[in-house]
Formats: structure tokens, C-alpha cells, sequence
């Protein structure tokens, strides 16, 4: 929270810089540079607030139909589609340069018009974003998070206008009439590349718990109060292996092998050495949950299971020594 206040006061002195620029019927080559400036520090900050805040942490988000636990967050763009997203905001970055810094009497119309709809094209993309994931909640960097691409529809915008009125007034309508063959074109070649038509915009609605969302995702499953439950849940699928949806105390949370094995050796401790068992569970009690709460990463879930597996390896040997179904008993955990 030390540096919200500086951030948000930096992010909004920007934003209203450029809404100002956008409306300011500026003639002076000194304005005109100025208001370029803003825009290129507002793109380069811009950029690293909108990673800093999590505007990209939907990149490694789960899609719809994933099962997630109380604490996560779906991705608000399915994760199929986000090639087609990010190439045309990047066709909408790359055409801005051209329009700003090519001199007017050199940039052949053609060249204007398309890089107007690439403009276009890319400031969709950015509305359809804004109104996915407005408004994220309560947290105080939620707002700066859309901030970014609120700037990216101010630059376009100016760029737009200030090639209108020194080149041609019509370029905006050409631009248009070239949209739908530019996207057409873009699109092909996403689709050669393994993308659907559709998700420039089906991307957002093939999604779970956002505006533009219609999918109904299945039932969350809760992962604190067992350091091994948060690690099933929140590792990378490939190492820990969750297996399937469990209940412990009445809440649904997701298991894999290493929580079954460690609970049905605790199971057999608290049957053969029940004060034994109690020391120790006195003892986890007030360690494992303390412990669950700073997994908050993929790579910390994934190194606690890593270094559990010694332990499982010994619960496993112990349950194979001392009981004679030792499957049968680690197969009925959280059933």
C-alpha cells in the first residue's frame, strides 16, 4: 500500500494528460510534442503498471471449466483465444508508430487507413477488456489496472485525430471500409495457426464469473486449513496430480495422492499410537495452516510437494509394513 497513493496519482495526472490532449485544439509544434511525450511515457508506465497489477495474470489463469479453489481467479479470456487477442493489440501498438512519427506529406493513404483500423481494430479489443473485467472488486489496485487500456483508447484516439486533420478528413471512413478486409486478413492467418474465427470476441464470453461471461464453472473447492490441500490445489497439474474432488469437514477440496497417502498414515498413527498422534497433530495444527497461507504461487505449492516427498515415501512404507490393504486405505481418504 506505500506506493498505491504515488502510483494512482501518477496513473490519473497521465490519464487526465491525455484526455486533455485528445479535447485541446493544440496547432504548435511544441503542444503536439509535448502531448507525444505524455503518450509515450504513459505507454512505457502503463505497460508495467498493467503487468505489476495483474492485467496479465490471466495469461496462466484457469479457464471455465477448470476446477479452482476459493482463493483463485478464473481467467476473464479464454486461454485459447489469447493469441488472437494479444496480435491485434499488438497490430493497434505497431500502427500507432507510423502515424505519429512518419511526417504527414510521406505517408501514402493507403498506409494511414490501414493502420487507422488496425487502431480500430485493437480499441475493441480494449473496450470488450475493459467492460470483462470492470469492476474487479475491492482491491485499491483494481482501478489502476484499467487504467492502461483507458490510455491505449485515448492514444489511439489522438493519433487518429491528429492524422485526420493534417492529412485527410476522410481517412477515418476509408479506414473503416478497410477494417472487415483487415481483420478478415488478420483472422486468416490466426486460423492457419491453429485459431478459431470467432474468438476475438468468444474469447470473452467462453469464460466463468466475469461480465461478458456465459459459462457456468464448476463448484469451487476450498484449499486452507491443510498445507497439503493448498498444495493439490494450487501446484502445477503436471507435478502434484490432483486426482479428484474430496470432502474435508463438510468442504470440498481437491486431492491427490500425496494427501491421501500423508492423511492414511496419520489415520493409522492415530489407531496404533493415538498419543503419539495427538502430539503431532497439536504440533501441525499450529504450523500447516500458518504455513498454507504463504503458499500464494504455483512454484511455492510445487516446492513444498517436492520437499514432502520424502515424507511420503516413509508414510507410504509404513502403511505397506503395518496394514494389509494399504491402497484400500489410502484410496477411502476424504471419500
Amino acid at each position: 500500500m506505500g506506493l498505491f497513493i504515488p502510483l494512482l496519482v501518477i496513473s490519473c495526472s497521465l490519464t487526465l494528460a491525455n484526455a486533455v490532449f485528445l479535447c485541446l485544439p493544440y496547432t504548435q509544434p511544441k503542444v503536439k510534442r509535448a502531448g507525444i511525450i505524455i503518450e509515450l511515457i504513459t505507454m512505457i508506465l502503463g505497460t508495467s503498471l498493467f503487468i505489476w497489477t495483474g492485467g496479465l495474470g490471466f495469461a496462466s489463469g484457469p479457464d471455465w471449466y477448470e476446477v479452482i479453489d476459493t482463493q483463485s481467479t478464473y481467467s476473464p479470456l479464454a486461454s485459447w483465444a489469447q493469441p488472437t487477442f494479444w496480435t491485434f493489440i499488438g497490430l493497434a501498438i505497431a500502427a500507432y508508430f507510423p502515424l505519429r512519427f512518419i511526417p504527414v506529406e510521406k505517408l501514402p493513404p493507403l498506409l494511414a487507413a490501414l493502420c487507422i483500423a488496425a487502431i480500430y481494430a485493437g480499441a475493441v479489443e480494449c473496450v470488450l477488456y475493459i467492460v470483462q473485467v470492470f469492476p474487479w472488486g475491492q482491491e485499491p489496485f483494481s482501478f489502476i489496472g484499467l487504467l492502461p487500456p483507458v490510455n491505449c483508447l485515448l492514444i489511439g484516439a489522438k493519433a487518429i485525430k491528429d492524422i485526420t486533420r493534417e492529412k485527410c478528413v476522410r481517412l477515418p471512413l476509408w479506414a473503416l471500409l478497410a477494417l472487415l478486409p483487415f481483420m478478415g486478413v488478420v483472422v486468416g492467418v490466426l486460423f492457419l495457426a491453429g485459431q478459431k474465427p470467432e474468438s476475438f470476441v468468444t474469447g470473452f464470453t467462453e469464460t466463468a464469473e466475469w461480465n461478458l461471461s456465459t459459462k457456468i464453472p464448476p463448484p469451487r473447492v476450498e484449499y486452507q486449513g491443510h498445507y497439503l490441500c493448498t498444495v493439490a490445489a494450487k501446484g502445477h497439474r503436471r507435478l502434484v496430480r490432483p486426482l479428484r474432488a474430496g470432502r474435508r469437514h463438510g468442504t470440498s477440496i481437491i486431492v491427490n495422492r500425496q494427501l491421501c497417502v500423508a492423511n492414511a498414515f496419520e489415520q493409522l498413527m492415530q489407531q496404533r499410537t493415538p498419543r503419539l498422534h495427538k502430539c503431532v497433530r497439536y504440533a501441525y495444527d499450529h504450523t500447516g495452516f500458518h504455513l498454507s497461507r504463504h503458499i500464494h504461487s504455483k512454484a511455492a505449492a510445487d516446492t513444498v510437494y517436492l520437499l514432502m516427498k520424502p515424507l511420503e515415501w516413509i508414510f507410504l512404507l509404513v502403511l505397506y509394513l503395518c496394514t494389509a490393504q494399504p491402497e484400500t486405505r489410502i484410496s477411502r481418504q476424504y471419500r
